[in-house]
C-alpha cells in the first residue's frame, strides 16, 4: 500500500490544486481534494490532503527546520479551525505504530514531546502512544475509540508513519489532511479507519514516508521488505522537532 495521495492521486480521482514553491530551502507545497471515495477500494477518504515537500530539511540547520514548521503549523491550523477548532477544545492525539522500529517510531516520538497540562482539572490535551496489535492484542482503532468516547473529546489528531514508492521522498513529506488514518496499511496490515466515520468527532492525520516498499524497487523482492535511510535516526529527530513543535504551537 502506497501511502502518500501524489503516488496515486490519478487513481482516486483526486483533484490537485494550488501548487506553491518557495523561495527558501526548495521547499514546495500541494494540495489534492476528494470529493468522494469508495472506503472499501482505498485508504484514503474524502476530505483535503497537503503535502509539504522539503528536500534540504535533513541537510541544512534548525532556521530551515523552523521554517517548515511554521508551513506546517499554518496548514494544520487552518486545517482544525474550519473543523470548529479553538483553544480549550478537548484533542486526544495519537502516536501510530511500533516504537521498537524507528521507521515506525515517528508517531511515538512525537507524541513524546507534546506537551501537556499536569493539572488534571485544566488540562485539555491527552495523548497516547497505543503500540500496535501484534504486541497488546489491541486494535489501535478500539483503544483510540473508546477514549475518544470515555474522554469525551472533541477532536483526534493522528501521526504516523507512511510508505512510499519513491525514494527521494523518504523523510523529506510531510502529508497531512483532515480526513484521518488507517492503522497498519503501509504493510497492508489494514485496520478499522479512524476518522470522523468511525469515531463520531473530526480526525486529521500527519504522516511521513520513512518507508521504502521492497517490491517496489527490487524485482522478486522478499514479502514485507521494507527499506528506511540510512540515517534514520538523523531524519527522525529532525521531524518529531518540526511536527511536535507545530502541534504545541496550535494546542
Amino acid at each position: 500500500m502506497i501511502d502518500l495521495i501524489d503516488e496515486c492521486a490519478y487513481e482516486l480521482n483526486a483533484k490537485k490544486s494550488k501548487i506553491k514553491k518557495y523561495k527558501k530551502y526548495s521547499i514546495s507545497t500541494i494540495n489534492f481534494f476528494i470529493e468522494n471515495s469508495d472506503s472499501k477500494k482505498s485508504d484514503f477518504g474524502a476530505g483535503e490532503y497537503f503535502i509539504i515537500n522539503s528536500p534540504l530539511t535533513h541537510l541544512l540547520d534548525k532556521e530551515c527546520h523552523d521554517y517548515v514548521c511554521e508551513i506546517l503549523r499554518i496548514r494544520l491550523g487552518k486545517m482544525m479551525k474550519e473543523k470548529g477548532f479553538k483553544k480549550g477544545r478537548k484533542v486526544l492525539i495519537v502516536g501510530l505504530g511500533n516504537p521498537a522500529i524507528l521507521a515506525d517510531a515517528l508517531g511515538s516520538k512525537v507524541v513524546d514531546r507534546v506537551d501537556i497540562n499536569v493539572d488534571l482539572d485544566k488540562n485539555n490535551i491527552f495523548k497516547i502512544s497505543p503500540n500496535v496489535f501484534a504486541l497488546t492484542g489491541i486494535n489501535s482503532f478500539d483503544m483510540v475509540h473508546m477514549l475518544t468516547i470515555w474522554l469525551d473529546v472533541d477532536f483526534v489528531l493522528l501521526i504516523d508513519s507512511l510508505a512510499t514508492k519513491n525514494v527521494n521522498r523518504l523523510g523529506i513529506s510531510i502529508q497531512l489532511n483532515n480526513f484521518g488514518i488507517t492503522p497498519g496499511s503501509a504493510l497492508n496490515n489494514f485496520g478499522r479507519k479512524i476518522c470522523k466515520e468511525s469515531l463520531g468527532v473530526p480526525c486529521f492525520a500527519i504522516g511521513v514516508p520513512l518507508m521504502l516498499i521492497g517490491e517496489e524497487v527490487i524485482e522478486d523482492s522478499p514479502e514485507n521488505l521494507v527499506l528506511t535511510p540510512k540515517d534514520i535516526h538523523e531524519n527522525l529527530d529532525n521531524l518529531v522537532y518540526i511536527i511536535s513543535k507545530a502541534i504545541n504551537l496550535i494546542m
